[in-house]
């Protein structure tokens, strides 16, 4: 298998398999753990397969980058994400320690919104035939109302984000936890 274009995970996967003389699902697990990184055996054998239907997690596309010797921006863009260099909880100011325990939910709820919000925009240019009822939603999003019609100030929203039912599939690997 040609390293120079892969098109797919699937290929990336090949590459990975070749280079380790064949290696199994389960070995390949052991490789990246080994070197520091992860990746389950049954993913790894999914993506080899082509049977895998999910969405990658980074780790996953680190693993598969590492083992594959493709460089990491060409992974994520086979896999259609992107490639965030700089970690956002990296860039948080440093006394964000300092923040109370209902201020931290807040900031959570509201990254969580934001990563749900990304997600469907992202469904959204999948999808076209979904635009007018994710424009809306968008719409929402950006101006909240109080009961008399008025926009409210950012501490109100960011009040109402804390006590808004956030995703459950966001996990906390989407989120930092470095806080």
């Amino acid at each position: 298998m040609s390293t120079s274009h892969p098109k797919t995970l699937r290929d990336i996967a090949l590459i990975a398999k070749d280079k380790h003389d064949g290696a199994s699902g389960y070995e390949m697990q052991r490789i990246a753990e080994r070197d520091g990184y992860r990746i389950t055996f049954t993913t790894f054998n999914k993506i080899v397969a082509g049977t895998y239907v999910s969405r990658a997690t980074r780790k996953t596309l680190e693993a598969l980058a590492h083992l594959s010797g493709i460089p990491i921006d060409h992974v994520y863009e086979v896999a259609g994400q992107r490639h965030v260099t700089d970690r956002f909880a990296d860039q948080l100011p440093p006394d964000v320690d300092l923040l109370t325990e209902d201020q931290r939910n807040a900031v959570i709820t509201v990254t969580r919104a934001f990563l749900k919000a990304n997600r469907e925009l992202e469904g959204l240019r999948s999808e076209p035939e979904q635009q007018d009822t994710q424009l809306h939603s968008d719409r929402h999003l950006h101006a909240v109302e109080d009961a008399d019609g008025q926009d409210v100030g950012e501490e109100q929203k960011i009040e109402r984000a804390a006590h808004t039912n956030y995703d459950p599939e966001i996990g906390p690997e989407d989120t930092p936890n470095e806080v």
